[in-house]
């Protein structure tokens, strides 16, 4: 199996394909091409301007790029691929897959947090960036965001980081993204050099503020091959070695409320760098990649020999515990309830946090063991109802919910008829049947469907003219993105075995 992984995307979609299309050119004739994309958050999935104001990112940055094209089918990715979510997104619309879903054809957002499989390939990732002030809270923000909510709403959860906690060490993952690095990664490649490229890291560095603590956490207890992330603008390398480190002691009933502080040279209940190790199952191989503009270093593509290619599935192992730990309630506060009821949106979703998940959190040993034992009830009803890989394929089931881009010049009089139902939350119906699939709550439920885009169509145009709303009604004109066009050059592909396999 072959891989591409990105950095920070940031719109840049077509320039990340033709990278690896000259790349493939450029590789000797036995060489497969590449089966799957990956990137590192910042993807920017940009339907249309109504998408806009729900990226956090000064208004000059607010451009749209290039997934619209892939949205309204006017391009296709030439192969699957994978992305989580930055801290520069539209957010809006990715909670629309909150639990993971088809934001374009053949291109797979993960969600808040989630597992699948590709082929033999296990992969699991988190979207979002660690925030002291949002972790403990809900998912509070309901659109149209505030000033406030445009940040929080990506700000990783503890909910989340339970979820990934309760994931089974039986079930190893090959690899997991993250968009932040893991706090104290830097320690286990080549500081000097790091400090070389980006000197200002040095101060966070020292304070132990560089980086995520639930991500460490997660990667002295997941232990994955490997691990990629972005965000930080830079290509970095690192081999960590867990080969002493005792999982289940550290982690029988882990408190993910309050982190250990950082330990300078070492990941939290890790060995220091430099220490050898006898089995490859016991060290995860980072990389961590730069945004996507010529000239840097941004995309590494990676041969797997022990691994194919095959189709998207759902694990199972997730599943499990995504139907466990709904069903004590999704956490969303009374917060967003108020501000939901304002909109005219009543979601599916449970307001309060689980008192077991948070009592979880804080390390307390009897709500590990019961949501271990309610995972492992989900786990057996799942093996009866999804008991074959094809049963536990992920349905290619994208379908457009809200109108794609559409230039002034081509609307009706130049107005905007769409805006303000743009605005509100939407439904998903691949969140629908996920919910419908586990018996869980729909995150999503009461929004804004394809079925109002229709009904104030006709109501603005009349009977049957909703066609020149809802779809694209004339060529874009893709000149007017406000980005510099054209792909990166081959000095910024990076092929073969990570360099890291050399520290």
């Amino acid at each position: 199996m072959r891989i591409a992984v990105i950095g920070c995307g940031h719109g840049e979609l077509d320039a990340i394909y033709a990278s690896i299309r000259a790349a493939d050119a450029h590789s000797p004739p036995e060489t497969p091409p590449v089966d799957l994309v990956i990137v590192c958050g910042d993807f920017e999935a940009i339907r249309s301007p109504h998408d806009l104001p729900a990226m956090a990112v000064p208004p000059k940055f607010r451009v749209m790029a290039d997934f619209h094209k892939y949205y309204a089918l006017l391009a296709t990715a030439p192969c699957l691929t994978i992305f989580i979510g930055g801290n520069h997104e539209s957010s809006a619309y990715l909670w629309e897959l909150y639990h993971g879903g088809w934001a374009a054809p053949n291109i797979f957002f993960m969600g808040w947090a989630n597992v699948v499989k590709v082929g033999s390939l296990r992969i699991g990732g988190m979207s979002g960036i660690w925030n002291w002030h949002s972790y403990n809270r809900g998912h509070e923000e309901v659109a149209p965001y505030d000033q406030d909510q445009i940040r929080s709403v990506y700000h990783v959860r503890q909910h989340e980081v339970v979820q990934m906690a309760l994931y089974p060490p039986y079930s190893p993952i090959d690899v997991f993204l993250s968009h932040d690095w893991p706090r104290n990664i830097v320690h286990h490649g080549d500081l000097p050099q790091l400090l070389r490229c980006k000197k200002f890291f040095e101060q966070d560095i020292g304070t132990g503020r560089l980086g995520s603590p639930p991500m460490e956490h997660l990667l002295t207890y997941l232990r994955p091959t490997y691990w990629f992330s972005g965000h930080l603008h830079v290509k970095f390398a690192a081999l960590v070695d867990h080969h002493q480190v005792n999982r289940h002691d550290h982690q029988a009933a882990p408190n993910l409320f309050k982190f250990p502080p950082a330990q300078h040279g070492t990941l939290a209940h890790g060995r220091t760098p430099g220490a050898s190790s006898s089995s490859s199952l016991s060290s995860t191989r980072f990389l961590a990649l730069d945004k996507v503009i010529p000239g840097r270093r941004f995309l590494q593509i990676l041969d797997l020999p022990d691994h194919t290619a095959g189709p998207l599935e759902y694990d199972l192992d997730w599943l499990a515990i995504v139907k466990a730990t709904h069903a004590d309630g999704f956490p969303r506060t009374a917060a967003a309830a108020t501000a939901a009821s304002r909109s005219g949106y009543v979601s599916g979703a449970t307001s309060g946090q689980s008192s077991l998940m948070a009592k979880a959190a804080t390390g307390d040993r009897a709500a590990w063991r019961t949501l271990r034992d309610r995972v492992a009830k989900a786990r057996v009803e799942l093996e009866h109802t999804l008991p074959t890989a094809a049963s536990r394929a992920i349905p290619l089931a994208f379908a457009p919910t809200a109108p794609m881009h559409m230039p002034a010049a081509n609307r009706p009089n130049g107005d905007d008829p769409m805006a303000a139902l743009a605005a509100r939350p939407h439904a998903n119906p691949q969140t629908a049947a996920f919910a419908q699939m586990l018996g869980i709550t729909d995150v999503t439920a009461g929004g804004v469907t394809w079925d109002d885009y229709l009904a104030l169509a006709n109501q603005v145009l009349g009977q049957g003219a909703s066609d020149a709303v809802v779809s694209v009604a004339a060529p874009i004109d893709l000149n007017a993105t406000g980005r510099e066009p054209g792909a990166a050059t081959l000095e910024d592909v990076d092929e073969g075995a990570i360099d890291l396999d050399n520290l």
